[in-house]
């Protein structure tokens, strides 16, 4: 017997049918409607066998219509996780940025400020080393007078 569902696939089917077709004719017994019977059952049977394979291959690709759905589904979950996690990580990148941007004003604040400050101590030393040279050359002056004086003192008293 022929029966559709013990074939792979459609053109099996066809080169089964043939070979009981010419079996057939070799051992069927002679008469006026042999081939016409037999015509007419295998047309019978291939058109059964073409709606089953063609309910088979619609079975098929909608279960790959399906796999394919699901797939895609899958594919656009996995590209917005992706997405997400590439924003999350532009956010994280720009907040360290804005970090580091505050930061390295903050550092260049309290150099500008250091600067100034050490500026400001310069000035302050220079002018400190400025009045303790005067006061020292002054305190200088004084004594050698106050040598002079007291020298002349002396030679006055020794006379």
């Amino acid at each position: 017997m022929l029966r559709a569902q013990e074939f792979d696939n459609f053109d099996k089917y066809i080169d089964a049918v043939r070979i009981f077709h010419e079996d057939y004719n070799q051992e069927a017994p002679p008469g006026p409607s042999r081939s016409e019977v037999i015509l007419e059952y295998l047309n019978e049977k291939i058109i059964d066998a073409i709606e089953w394979f063609i309910s088979k291959y619609e079975r098929m690709l909608q279960f790959n219509q399906q796999l394919s759905n699901e797939k895609v589904k899958s594919l656009q979950k996995q590209i917005e996780e992706l997405k997400k996690k590439q924003s999350q990580q532009q956010d994280n990148y720009e907040d360290q940025l804005r970090a580091l941007s505050i930061e390295k004003a903050n550092q260049m604040a309290t150099i500008n400020s250091l600067q100034e400050k050490m500026k400001s101590d310069h000035t302050f030393l220079t002018q400190n080393i400025k009045e303790i040279k005067e006061k020292y050359k002054k305190e200088k002056i004084e004594m050698e007078q106050k040598l002079v004086s007291m020298k002349e003192k002396m030679e006055e008293h020794k006379k």
